[in-house]
């Protein structure tokens, strides 16, 4: 279900925060992110996002979907050296060769584009490790090392996950 979030201004003082979820929304202008500086897992899937420079400071990224969105560049996002799950499918301005040049500059490694039509939400991400929904309770492990404990999750759908990094 589509939300009517179009401005992110009220985020700014949310310093401390590490993860953000706002997909399906009316968002463009990511200006506003670029002080939460403590984000490790944000998802902007789905919303009209043209640029990402303002999130060339968001240093301790970890993952990032801009899934179904309008970007055009993703020159920023070579300097997110912990960067590593980035989603980028259904881009329709975004070439190849871009994508190709970005695995070149960074550790990613997941990066679902335009060949991977499958994965959109975490959800999606989960149930393509495990090939089903998992209960409540499991523990799932991502290819990077992030894992995935399912919180709340119905037969059909992944309600609830509490996402974890490594200790470095």
């Amino acid at each position: 279900d589509e939300n009517q979030i179009e401005n992110l201004s009220p985020l700014r003082g949310l310093g401390q925060i590490t993860l953000l979820s706002l997909d399906s929304n009316k968002i463009s202008d990511l200006k506003p992110l670029a002080k939460l500086v403590h984000l490790k897992y944000l998802y902007l899937g789905n919303n009209r996002i043209v640029k990402t420079d303002s999130l060339e400071r968001l240093e301790q990224l970890v993952a990032l979907d801009l899934s179904a969105n309008q970007l055009r560049n993703l020159d920023s996002l070579g300097r997110l050296a912990k960067l590593r799950s980035l989603g980028l499918y259904d881009n329709k301005d975004l070439e190849l060769a871009q994508i190709e040049e970005l695995q070149k500059v960074t550790n990613i490694q997941f990066l679902d584009s335009r060949e991977n039509e499958d994965i959109d939400t975490l959800g999606g991400l989960i149930f393509s490790i495990t090939g089903r929904v998992p209960q409540r309770g499991e523990i799932i492990k991502h290819s990077s090392g992030a894992t995935f404990e399912i919180k709340d999750a119905d037969p059909m759908k992944i309600k609830s996950v509490k996402v974890s990094t490594p200790k470095k």
